[in-house]
């Protein structure tokens, strides 16, 4: 092993910021899950939550429940908020974004305000894809608009994504042509208003 002298002091560093980083690790405590009163949770399946930037709206999506707007085997955007007693109030389903399909809310941005969901074509079931959506004032959805993002062609059954901060980089799971597994990851970016070829 041959170190240079006049980089040691660097090496020393590297080494300690290691050893406290991993001994710091060891340390990490977390409580029991808990499950959320009755008003969020119900005898339907409940997942994918996404939290509002406040911490005081709660989003999900809830499968198997006849009360989705195409029945038992839908899944449908659900949501629950924070009262003042700082109980989470009766859940509800968000019918403004829901289709007779399977939809969910994948992203929270502008404070909240805007939704980036799965998109389904109510006349279409195989026209997959993702819209944005904006809140108006009085706290009630717009009309979703599909994002165009070239070479997005989804031919599985399931795709999920992640977005950037600042809405300008998505990265998508799905299969699609060439798909050399299941699903394979692709990326789009946002210059000037346009996505990107994937």
């Amino acid at each position: 092993l041959l170190i240079d002298s006049s980089n040691m002091k660097y090496i020393v560093l590297l080494f300690s910021i290691f050893i406290f980083g991993t001994s710091q690790a060891q340390f990490w405590d977390f409580t029991a899950p808990k499950r959320l009163e009755a008003t969020v949770n119900s005898s339907s399946e409940e997942s994918a939550p996404i939290f509002s930037p406040n911490g005081k709206e709660l989003y999900f999506v809830r499968t198997f429940d006849e009360s989705n707007v195409g029945g038992n085997n839908d899944q449908d955007i659900w949501y629950s908020f924070l009262n003042q007693a700082g109980k989470w109030e009766e859940s509800e389903n968000i019918v403004e974004l829901n289709t007779k399909f399977n939809d969910g809310l994948l992203a929270l941005r502008n404070g909240g305000n805007r939704a980036y969901i799965r998109y389904s074509n109510p006349k279409d079931k195989s026209e997959k894809g993702i819209a944005v959506v904006e809140r108006e004032v009085e706290g009630k959805w717009k009309t979703p608009k599909k994002l165009t993002i070239p070479g997005f062609n989804v031919q599985g059954k399931h795709f999920g994504f992640c977005l950037s901060e600042d809405e300008k980089t998505i990265i998508i799971s799905y299969q699609g042509e060439g798909t050399v597994g299941a699903e394979d990851l692709y990326f789009s970016t946002l210059t000037n208003g346009t996505w990107s070829q994937l």
